[in-house]
């Protein structure tokens, strides 16, 4: 496969040239606010993989426009130009009543996504952790030089933290069996932690010990709109604290979403994981 990796900075991704034979993988400087950027980008190709999102709103980088108006162009230029193959992620809790701002703009970009690309593939993985991830290497960061760990809403939500390894795996089955397009994937880890858990494992991994204090949710608030006023992006948002109320695990009721089982595959646990990079 010849494969374009389209990013806002590509001097931050020119490691991935390396992963391939020389030539096979290209790196292209692109703005998804762009139609014609978009189209240039698509044109001719076979698959496209949609990987845009964002945490944290900036002044050009708003969840409407990236996860509904962006998701919208690529999948309009990706019908209109051929493309056989489409896959979008998404993000677990889409349509589970969460009043968060985030969470709503990747519904609306679901609900696009469907009427304008018939067949496409919709992935939604919990909290994805690896070598280079902004999850578990922050809050290794935290246990490293805070002597107090703080926990918002108690640090009682339930995450399934799901490897990226595993996620790749199951994009490359997808893409290779057009049987398993056109499905929603839920992709989760082998079991669900706590978030308090979670900040345990991490703690026992790089061996500092630190006193976890979880806060209730008037107090998370407050925390976040302290962090709000720092430089650079907030520790947690307002709406991110929106997302913690309800759990982050794949849903069980639903049987026409999809899992890692429909794909043959056995998640990995976090615990063999993140020895290797913390």
């Amino acid at each position: 496969a010849q494969i374009n990796v389209a990013s806002r900075n590509t001097s931050q991704a020119i490691y991935l040239k390396s992963f391939g034979e020389v030539g096979q993988i290209t790196l292209t400087n692109a703005n998804v606010t762009h139609e014609k950027t978009v189209h240039n980008l698509v044109y001719g190709c076979d698959t496209v993989i949609n990987l845009i999102g964002t945490l944290n709103e900036g002044k050009h980088s708003s969840f409407q426009e990236l996860h509904h108006n962006a998701i919208a162009r690529i999948a309009r230029h990706s019908w209109e130009s051929g493309v056989s193959t489409l896959i979008h992620f998404s993000a677990l809790g889409v349509k589970r009543g969460i009043n968060s701002e985030y969470i709503r703009s990747k519904e609306r970009g679901e609900h696009e996504l469907r009427q304008i690309f018939h067949g496409a593939t919709t992935i939604r993985p919990s909290a994805v952790f690896g070598a280079e991830d902004q999850f578990s290497n922050k809050f290794a960061c935290i246990s490293k030089w805070m002597p107090i760990i703080c926990l918002p809403m108690g640090g009682k939500t339930q995450l399934q933290p799901v490897y990226v390894g595993d996620i790749a795996k199951a994009v490359a089955k997808i893409v290779s069996d057009s049987s398993l397009q056109g499905q929603i994937y839920e992709l989760g880890g082998p079991r669900a932690i706590t978030l308090r858990e979670l900040v345990e494992i991490i703690q026992v991994v790089t061996g500092h010990k630190r006193v976890i204090l979880p806060l209730p949710k008037w107090l998370s608030i407050l925390m976040a709109g302290l962090t709000k006023l720092k430089p650079g992006a907030p520790l947690i948002t307002r709406d991110q604290l929106l997302t913690l109320e309800r759990n982050n695990i794949v849903s069980l009721e639903n049987t026409r979403l999809k899992k890692f089982s429909d794909l043959g595959i056995e998640p990995t646990a976090l615990e063999d994981i993140i020895p290797s990079y913390i």
